[in-house]
């Protein structure tokens, strides 16, 4: 079993000292098959230098652009990809052809993007939106990667919404238009939409159904608070053998993991601790081993 490892909320800042140093322990775990790169790790040049350098030839990537995406949201809300604001909406679609570039660059210094993950964004958008911005997506040069719409917490009827992207159904019917885009259920987004860990195993039915199931990501969620956040919050929890409080437990990630196809994206996202920061970077790598192996372990490898 290989695990694309998104690895992001442990890194040190593209800028500091062991930024490379942190990615080069990376490439010792052999789980992995590449990492989540988030947009602000390509959009500098120095860093995605040192990615292409440090990483496998083998590794085939999977960039993310959420924290982007939340970013442009907290200065200005009508942003994204599925805003019935036309501004809005045509900021998101800029942000996504300076992508398209930087993953170009990229890979002409050796790396490989397999995915570049998409969001409905903004909270309340619009899916007819969301149909002409992946319209002009699929125009761009992607470097033979692949989009995909990760799919968020989407508005419900019981409790506020951390963010209130489109809901499930509205995306696939979206990209029941696009053949070529796929959809990954993030296990974590997906519970935090429902309150409950039977919402990551619907909604990757669902996806399946629909014939569009690209991935899952596993990325731990808390009904109470926690070291990592307060409950029901994108925490990035990691699974329940390391943090008592995380609902994704060996039984629940073994459930979501029978129900992907052989073919589709296997990730993992957590956060290694509450304050990061005062953690080591081989003690970091060390978490995200022991996370692996229990990823593997649920999937019966």
């Amino acid at each position: 079993m290989t695990i694309v490892l998104g690895a992001y909320p442990a890194s040190p800042a593209p800028d500091s000292a062991d930024f490379a140093e942190f990615h080069r322990l990376l490439t010792g775990l052999t789980r992995v098959s590449g990492l989540e790169l988030p947009t602000h790790h390509l959009a500098d040049p120095a860093a995605r230098a040192v990615l292409a350098a440090v990483c496998p030839p083998t590794w085939r990537h999977v960039v993310t652009s959420f924290p982007e995406t939340m970013l442009a949201m907290a200065a200005d809300p009508v942003v994204g990809l599925a805003s019935a604001d036309e501004t809005g909406r045509q900021r998101a679609v800029d942000a996504a052809r300076r992508l398209a570039d930087q993953i170009t660059d990229f890979v002409a210094r050796g790396g490989t993007v397999s995915r570049v993950l998409l969001h409905s964004a903004p909270r309340g958008g619009s899916a007819e939106a969301l149909d002409r911005s992946l319209g002009e997506l699929a125009t761009f040069d992607w470097s033979g990667a692949r989009l995909v719409v990760e799919h968020c917490d989407a508005a419900a009827p019981d409790h506020p919404a951390e963010k209130g992207f489109l809901g499930l159904a509205e995306e696939l019917t979206v990209l029941a238009k696009h053949p070529e885009v796929g959809m990954l259920i993030n296990w974590g987004r997906s519970a935090l939409e429902g309150r409950s860990v039977e919402t990551p195993l619907a909604h990757l039915r669902s996806a399946e159904q629909a014939g569009k199931l690209a991935g899952l990501v596993l990325s731990g969620a808390a009904a109470i608070d926690n070291p990592f956040g307060a409950a029901w919050t994108d925490g990035h929890l990691p699974p329940a053998a390391m943090e008592a409080a995380s609902l994704m437990d060996a039984a629940e990630m073994t459930r979501c993991l029978a129900e992907l196809p052989d073919d589709a994206l296997l990730g993992l996202k957590i956060r290694v601790s509450g304050d990061t920061d005062g953690i080591e970077i081989g003690e970091r790598v060390r978490r995200f081993e022991q996370a692996l192996d229990l990823v593997a372990q649920a999937g019966g490898r």
